[in-house]
């Protein structure tokens, strides 16, 4: 049989907290407040001052997702990150700085950010991690699609341990997301052999739907078929595209529970509301007839799954089994 894949540590940076029971996402949130990352508080006086926002959020959240975890060597240990906007409000900057005064006056410590994949490489660089660093910029899909690569990964031997999640930074548009969500991912069998905190279990499937033609009963289906679970409550972010409306309808064939809130801009969000699920956290806006504020745990579900569908039609799906609970 194949060991699962078990999260044996979880990290987020977020302008509502980093507590990750606190990130389901229909939860009230007020605006997000200029300052509310304190560089020196959360990761040190020294090191990080010069970096983008998006490097920042994505190592506070993995130096939280690795606190409990033993140690893994940097050849055993592997970096998959997704993110939409992470270099976008950089990269303006940069535009405007090379039109209004030369590339001569660009910020030495900024300018290596403009290749979107040395925000991942700061992360691994600053764990040592050896076995691989790979960026994933899927449109609104790339934070669950990192769980999915990172789960195969595992499997194929490509390393023992993989840091796999979603980082962003707002780019003063409306919508735009803002934080970071870490996970730490191994097989079942290694996590118990190291003595590692198990707290749940994730299964993934990423497909397409064409936008030109959308029918996603096939995609949903298949999807279903692969994560291997039964009856379970269903987060979908979509927008309001025809994609998104094909796949909420093929869905609602397979379960009763369904919620289904706006996608944002950005890739985070999804995993924020995997970090919810494994750490236990309410839901607040829930299928008529369902009782307000119950935890997936309380109603006899300890699994989850969270679906994103775009008007690009990519679709990513994720169970999530937290470990214990009812």
């Amino acid at each position: 049989m194949t060991s699962r894949i078990a999260v044996t540590g979880i990290g987020a940076a977020s302008p509502w907290g980093d507590d990750p029971a606190g990130l389901w996402a229909d939860a009230p949130r007020d605006a997000v407040a200029d300052g509310w990352f304190d560089v020196r508080s959360q990761l040190g006086a020294r090191g990080y001052k010069y970096l983008p926002p998006a490097c920042r959020y994505l190592l506070a959240a993995g130096r939280r997702a690795l606190a409990g975890v033993p140690a893994v060597p940097g050849p055993d240990l592997g970096v998959a990150i997704g993110t939409n906007h992470a270099a976008s409000a950089l990269h303006t900057d940069m535009d405007d700085t090379v039109l209004r005064d030369g590339a001569e006056h660009l910020s030495p410590a900024l300018a290596p950010f403009f290749a979107v994949n040395v925000f991942v490489s700061r992360l691994a660089i600053e764990h040592t991690a050896r076995a691989f660093s790979l960026t994933l910029t899927t449109p609104w899909t790339a934070g669950l699609e990192s769980l999915h690569v990172a789960s195969r990964s595992l499997r194929l031997g490509r390393a023992d341990v993989i840091l796999a999640g979603a980082t962003e930074a707002g780019d003063g548009t409306a919508g735009a997301e803002e934080g970071a969500a870490v996970f730490v991912l191994e097989l079942r069998d290694l996590a118990e052999r190291r003595g590692a905190p198990i707290l749940g279990h994730v299964s993934t499937h990423t497909g397409f739907v064409s936008p030109n033609a959308p029918d996603a009963t096939a995609v949903v289906h298949a999807a279903w078929a692969a994560l291997d679970t039964g009856p379970a409550p269903v987060t979908l972010f979509a927008d309001d595209s025809a994609v998104g409306a094909a796949v909420g309808w093929a869905l609602r064939g397979l379960t009763d529970d369904l919620t289904v809130l706006p996608l944002a801009a950005g890739t985070v969000g999804p995993a924020w509301q995997v970090a919810a699920v494994l750490a236990g956290g309410a839901r607040t806006a829930v299928p008529a007839g369902a009782r307000p504020g119950r935890s997936v745990v309380a109603e006899g579900h300890r699994t989850h799954v969270i679906a994103v569908a775009s008007r690009a039609g990519t679709v990513a799906f994720t169970a999530v089994t937290r470990e214990g609970g009812s």
